[in-house]
């Protein structure tokens, strides 16, 4: 910023306009000389969606520091730097004043990762791709291991050392709580790609079943570089999968799985001197053929037999078919990655038309986009201004000459682009600064923000990940999310725009899983670096601060008692007062019930409660309390309450009523008993306190409840639990009795 220095003067940067919005007694800072950092005062208008905008006076211009650097292959050239240094180049741009706003978005973050243990005896495992998949109510991963050692399928040493590719390639049981166990390794050598899919498959006696299959892609034949390298499909089998076919290959790189009608297309991007994508066809499991021997008709399990067609490409790094959304037909997009000496090659889609091909149907030439040495191609849609609109992105990985490889060579754009399939056009719609960009990941995420200030629209909702290998600093290279954002009032001018950063090494793909089977949505980083972080996942953190509600009511009222509850105790509110507080009380069918206030008694906190329930019939009753923050955060919390004609006292356990605990930390929950408002100050009887501990559902391994409840230390208002007490992966029920005189109550934790 141009003439600012490292001025904290937030009117050096910002308009009028905007320093009103950020708040009274805003701040702003520094982290570093390229990080400004504006701290919010107090009442801040800001909300997600408003716009920001630089004061006009300001500049910008953009630093370029190059360096003389010897290079992997011992040549010294000029290559880009962070900083300037002695015997720098600098360049600097021409001063460009900002007149564009800056929309303020919701932070998009990860979690601290978490490694996912490849349990292999070698080191620096070299991981291509994985796929996760569910079989009943097991869900697993395959991981495609391609090399053991420090960048073995990088160097020319290790691309040629059959030792470095004997790593089989494995099968994980993938628990809720993030455990991994593997449970089986496949006789994979060298693999690049993997693919999951199912299908309804027919049965040797008879009738039809539903199947599970994988089909890997590998470098590497079992004989070693001497045997082609095959394609590789596996049926799951009796807990386990199986091989069912090898398919002949050459220097296959990817290999992609699709239905059409009652069949189902595989792709094979073949690297090789073949320089083509073959297309097959499952051939559904029959009996079909006749033994020699004793002239029985044999069954011959499905197979991928029938060959469809075969592509010409220019090295093919990838091809995917799909089906674009809302359209009947499927397409195939291929990454050409080179032809001769060059680099410029466009992507190729290509559509399929039942009626080519002598009637067995084909994909034939769409369209060509633009590329440049592109990796790979992922085709995706969004809904904007009402119209589905399709794209595809591809990830463009190095431009330069192949015979003088230079880490800049990797420091190319990747483009994003809009398809017309009607009309068999397209259009540029945004490119995107990418490091040997490997492959982009377009998923979508729900979000709990208000739909009054941000997010309007379904597209806002749409995540793009990039997987960046390589640049300037070698395989340590930024990996990037990014979100779809409204850059005006119509949605058509909106653009991807970078949320979250992420330091990897070697990455080949950020893979999103959402399956319901996790706490969060996570994001899986595999990297082929071939060193100690093969696999890392990572939870999303809220998108905003949700509300945690504390809600101290009762859940037994007596005869004489009114219905009293305090949520003043809730959390993350984010800094301000709820903006919304509902309190609901319902009967047992559901119909919402309206009592009085309670008599005397003036309440002008809305997060307490208190109303006259003498008239409400014995019965259960449901109380419930929705929260919303400013930033439209929102949560709901829901309490049952008996409604009884006795006089029961209020049993509570203080604090949340749901609680998450690792396995190294000790929980102390405290309770608390008060007597009934139908019983008077000197009425006679002891308090009593009863604790139990209950499994609510038992992770595998976990010991019996008795054996957990013989570690617990009680007193009378006490529990304690000490630390590795609960089993990682439970769930337990803490309950605790109050009774005093005759009567009783509970509550649950």
């Amino acid at each position: 910023l141009g003439g600012v220095g490292n001025s904290a003067d937030c009117s050096r940067f910002w308009s009028s306009s905007t320093i009103a919005r950020l708040g009274i007694g805003a701040e702003c800072s520094w982290n570093d000389p390229r990080t400004l950092v504006s701290t919010l005062g107090n009442n801040a208008p800001i909300v997600p969606g408003d716009e920001l905008l630089l004061t006009a006076q300001i500049e910008i211009t953009t630093a370029l520091y190059w360096a003389p650097i010897q290079q992997a292959n011992q040549v010294v050239s000029n290559q880009r730097v962070a900083t300037a240094e002695l015997a720098t180049i600098s360049l600097f741009s021409l001063p460009m004043t900002v007149s564009d706003p800056i929309i303020v978005g919701l932070p998009e973050e990860l979690n601290t990762g978490a490694l996912l243990p490849l349990q292999d005896s070698l080191p620096f495992v070299s991981v291509a791709d994985i796929e996760a998949f569910r079989i009943g109510a097991t869900r697993y991963m395959a991981v495609a291991k391609q090399c053991s050692g420090a960048s073995c399928h990088l160097t020319k040493v290790g691309r040629t050392v059959i030792g470095q590719h004997n790593v089989p390639s494995a099968i994980y049981t993938w628990g809720p709580d993030n455990s991994f166990q593997q449970i089986q390794t496949l006789e994979t050598y060298g693999a690049v790609d993997v693919e999951y899919f199912s299908y309804v498959d027919g049965k040797e006696t008879g009738g039809e079943e539903l199947k599970h299959f994988l089909v890997f892609a590998s470098l590497v034949g079992t004989a070693g570089f001497s045997s082609p390298p095959p394609v590789t499909m596996w049926v799951w089998d009796k807990g386990r999968f199986i091989l069912r076919q090898s398919i002949p290959a050459d220097a296959a790189r990817s290999v992609n799985v699709i239905p059409r009608y009652n069949d189902v297309l595989l792709c094979i991007s073949h690297a090789g001197p073949t320089n083509a994508v073959e297309v097959r066809r499952l051939v559904k499991g029959s009996y079909r053929a006749v033994d020699e021997s004793s002239l029985e008709v044999v069954w011959i399990p499905s197979q991928f037999l029938e060959v469809v067609q075969l592509i010409p490409a220019d090295r093919p790094m990838n091809a995917v078919m799909y089906y674009p959304d809302g359209l009947a037909k499927p397409y195939i997009a291929i990454s050409n990655s080179e032809r001769g000496a060059s680099h410029q090659i466009p992507v190729a889609i290509r559509e399929w038309n039942d009626f080519a091909c002598g009637g067995r149907g084909c994909f034939l030439n769409f369209l060509s986009l633009p590329a440049t040495g592109a990796r790979s191609v992922t085709p995706f849609a969004m809904q904007l201004e009402g119209m589905t609109r399709h794209f595809v992105a591809v990830a463009n990985h190095v431009d330069g000459d192949l015979a003088l490889e230079l880490s800049s060579h990797y420091e190319i754009d990747s483009f994003i682009y809009e398809v017309d399939y009607a009309n068999r056009d397209y259009r540029l719609m945004q490119t995107i600064a990418t490091s040997g960009a490997f492959r982009f990941t377009v998923f979508r995420q729900e979000t709990t923000e208000s739909a009054e200030h941000f997010c309007e629209i379904d597209a806002c909702q749409t995540f793009l990940a990039v997987a960046n290998f390589r640049g300037l600093f070698g395989l340590r290279a930024n990996s990037f999310i990014y979100r779809w954002t409204n850059t005006s009032d119509a949605p058509y001018y909106g653009s991807f725009q970078a949320r979250y950063q992420k330091r990897t090494t070697g990455a080949v793909v950020l893979q999103h899983i959402d399956d319901g089977l996790t706490e969060r949505p996570t994001v899986v980083t595999v990297s082929s670096a071939g060193q100690a972080d093969s696999l890392v996942a990572q939870p999303f953190k809220d998108l905003i601060p949700v509300p945690a509600i504390v809600m101290d009511a009762p859940s037994t009222i007596g005869s004489c008692d009114d219905l009293r509850a305090d949520a003043r105790g809730s959390l993350f509110s984010a800094g301000r007062d709820f903006v919304r507080t509902e309190w609901t009380v319902r009967n047992a069918t559901g119909a919402a019930v309206l009592l009085p206030d309670c008599p005397g008694i003036s309440v002008a906190n809305p997060l307490i409660l208190c109303k006259d329930v003498s008239l409400l019939p014995a019965g259960m009753y449901s109380l419930s309390l929705s929260l919303r923050n400013w930033i439209g955060g929102s949560a709901y919390e829901e309490l049952q309450i008996d409604r009884r004609n006795d006089a029961p006292p209020y049993t509570k356990i203080v604090g949340l009523k749901r609680i998450v605990v690792k396995a190294g930390a000790e929980l102390v929950l405290e309770g608390d008993i008060e007597r009934s408002n139908c019983n008077s100050a000197n009425a006679q009887g002891a308090m009593t306190y009863a604790w139990t501990l209950a499994y609510v559902t038992q992770a595998a391994g976990a010991p019996a409840i008795s054996g957990v409840t013989s570690q617990l230390s009680l007193t009378q208002r006490q529990l304690f639990i000490p630390a590795f007490t609960l089993s990682v992966g439970s769930t337990y029920q803490v309950q605790l009795v109050g009774t005093f005189g005759a009567a009783s109550s509970a509550a649950t934790v």
